[in-house]
């Protein structure tokens, strides 16, 4: 209750200062300027799992921006807005749980409260409270969505901006090749929000050289690059993306409830000679391993040179920074005495353990340096393929470890002994490097061809990247004790940082047409159909046994990844009805989704209704449509504007 006051002052206090900066529009102060906008929607999910519909998340955002111009040379911006998604504290994801020991092979998973109304570990009830993203209440990290000042030169050389904002590149729908200057936040409705109100901001500076009005021109436009403008980008601020991982495990559960991303099944399977069996007993802890939040001897810099060439306009441009988005390396982990769930507040014992002991309880075919023997204590993976019939049938390594304390969950399941378990600590890893160059064109080809009721053109636009080096976790490892062995699945998460990750050149090139569409026929048609086709490949060298993203997605690496997206906008009755869609589809991945906004422009200059659809199709697990294979919904929204 008291949060919901919070939330609701919270609210209260935008519009109130929305209200008040309205009337201080009166004041006649020139050059400055307020605007702002509170909204507000509600959410149900459908064509769920289990079948039915049931509450969605409901977001809400309140934004105030002042701008302030004085003169023609110089901007101030301070743009704040407060965000957050409630969500169902009594949503269960079934299969989200950790494996159930005492149910002997092949242990399956238990359920996953999302909340804390329904938690009973001892009847393998895991929770999580799904308060994380209630609210994004960091000032720096959240709140301030824009806090600059903009100095333009008056001959026009150069324009310098200082201070924490964004700057977005690229010519993608739906997909970001060189987009890459600002992270991404990730925590609400993944990447399917608009580019600008996912991107994170960054304190930076950005300046922008004019060449023709600095005097310099001329060796480009020799080379045919006419009106050059560099953009030079240095952002001492380190961020990367925001995601939050549906993790049930005691002692290091996080939560971002229905748009959080998936605990992933646990499981030692992939070549013959794996169990199939559940990864019983282990649990993990993720914990960010990330650059200092101020790099000011190591920033980010990003560059761009853009110039119109061959009837258009093209870019060339340059990143250098940090990856944003995680790579799963293990260090140690805690041996739970006297708990079956991992749960360190009600074992009799929480004992820390090295990576080495670690690595040595899960992969070694024995203690004694033998190879395995029925009856013997051997490695956690050895154990399960023994209990599947894949080897000999050793006795459980968390029995040899407590000195015979610990129940053996399959020679001696629900025993007088205690119940044990492992918890993993993973380190979600961001200190990678990331390189890319990349280039764009855009051109109208309406001078070469145009067709339809009113002649109109399309144009072309493409997109290329080549990212050097990207880093990616292995999905096939080298057994660490045995040689020449491989293994697949998730416990390749289990293995030394040394040999949990490959770096391999990935190129992405996206081809496009956007064209105003009349329709024929339709006389009373007011305004053209904006209609956008894109097709995109992404080629990585030597993909063979590389995970796409953990490690909420164990789907492997295509060797050419396609996409194709659509984007249509309609503005009907005076542009007072406007419907937007936009569809994705993973070739590879056979995945689908589409997003269908439509706006409601009849409540005057301030209200905005909007209903919103979205549909994910995907095979389970491969991201990113696949992840919300469960979580279509419609939204209906209301947003006050001034």
């Amino acid at each position: 209750m008291k949060l919901d006051k919070i939330r609701i002052g919270l609210l209260s206090l935008c519009a109130f200062t929305g209200s008040s900066a309205v009337f201080a529009l009166d004041t006649g102060i020139k050059g400055f300027t307020v605007d702002g906008r509170v909204m507000q929607g509600y959410s149900v999910l459908y064509d769920l799992d289990q079948g039915g519909t049931e509450q969605g998340p409901a977001n809400y955002t309140g934004e105030i921006k002042f701008s302030f111009r004085p003169d023609r040379r110089l901007t101030f911006i301070g743009n704040f807005w407060i965000r957050g998604m409630w969500n169902d504290p009594d949503w269960i994801e079934p299969e989200g749980g950790l494996k159930d020991l005492t149910g002997g092979p092949p242990f399956p998973s238990g359920s996953f409260q999302h909340g804390t109304s329904r938690c009973d570990l001892n009847a393998r009830e895991f929770c999580a409270p799904n308060d994380q993203v209630d609210i994004y209440d960091d000032f720096n990290d959240d709140i301030i969505r824009e806090l600059s000042v903009k100095y333009r030169d008056k001959k026009g050389r150069f324009t310098t901006k200082i201070g924490k904002f964004q700057r977005g590149w690229g010519q993608s729908d739906g997909l970001r090749l060189l987009d890459i200057v600002n992270p991404q936040d990730l925590r609400s409705h993944f990447v399917f929000k608009n580019a600008d109100e996912i991107r994170i901001p960054l304190w930076m500076i950005s300046t922008d050289f004019n060449f023709k009005k600095m005097g310099i021109a001329k060796p480009f436009e020799a080379l045919g690059m006419h009106r050059p403008v560099f953009e030079l980008n240095i952002a001492p601020e380190i961020r990367h993306s925001e995601i939050v991982v549906n993790n049930p495990t005691p002692g290091g559960n996080t939560d971002g409830g229905h748009f959080g991303l998936p605990w992933p099944n646990l499981v030692d399977e992939g070549f013959d000679h794996q169990s199939g069996l559940g990864a019983v007993g282990f649990g993990a802890v993720l914990s960010d391993n990330e650059k200092d939040d101020f790099e000011w001897s190591d920033p980010e810099i990003s560059m761009r040179l853009k110039f119109d060439t061959l009837g258009g306009t093209a870019t060339i441009n340059g990143f250098y920074g940090y990856q944003d988005l995680p790579l799963v390396l293990m260090q140690g982990g805690t041996f739970h005495v006297g708990t079956g769930v991992n749960d360190p507040k009600s074992a009799a014992a929480n004992v820390a353990i090295t990576h080495d002991e670690l690595k040595g309880a899960i992969w070694a075919p024995s203690f004694d340096g033998a190879p395995p023997a029925q009856g013997e204590p051997s490695g956690y993976l050895q154990y399960l393929r023994g209990a599947a019939g894949k080897g000999p049938l050793t006795t459980s390594p968390l029995t040899f470890l407590s000195g015979g304390a610990c129940n053996d969950p399959v020679h001696n399941p629900g025993g007088a002994g205690l119940e044990c378990s492992v918890t993993a600590n993973l380190d979600l890893d961001y200190t990678f490097r990331q390189k890319v160059a990349g280039f764009s064109f855009t051109r109208d080809l309406s001078e070469f061809m145009s067709f339809g009721p009113k002649a109109t053109g399309p144009s072309f636009r493409t997109e290329v990247s080549h990212e050097f080096d990207k880093p990616f976790n292995k999905s096939i490892v080298d057994h660490p004790f045995i040689p020449g062995q491989l293994e697949a699945g998730s416990p390749n998460l289990l293995i030394s940082p040394s040999d949990a990750v490959a770096e391999r050149d990935v190129t992405s090139l996206m081809l496009g047409l956007d064209y105003p569409l009349w329709i024929p026929g339709w006389k009373g048609q007011q305004k053209s159909i904006f209609t956008s086709v894109q097709w995109f490949n992404i080629h990585t060298e030597d993909a063979d046994g590389l995970l796409a993203q953990a490690p909420y997605s164990f789907a492997e690496v295509e060797s050419n990844q396609n996409f194709v997206t659509f984007l249509w906008d309609m503005k009907l009755d005076n542009q007072r009805l406007v419907m937007e869609g936009l569809y994705i589809r993973n070739v590879q991945g056979d995945g689908t989704a589409y997003r269908q906004r439509i706006d409601f422009n009849y409540l005057g200059g301030h209200w905005r209704p909007r209903i919103e659809w979205q549909s994910f199709s995907g095979s389970q697990g491969v991201a990113p449509i696949g992840l919300f294979n469960d979580k279509d919904f419609v939204e209906v929204s209301m947003t006050y504007q001034f």
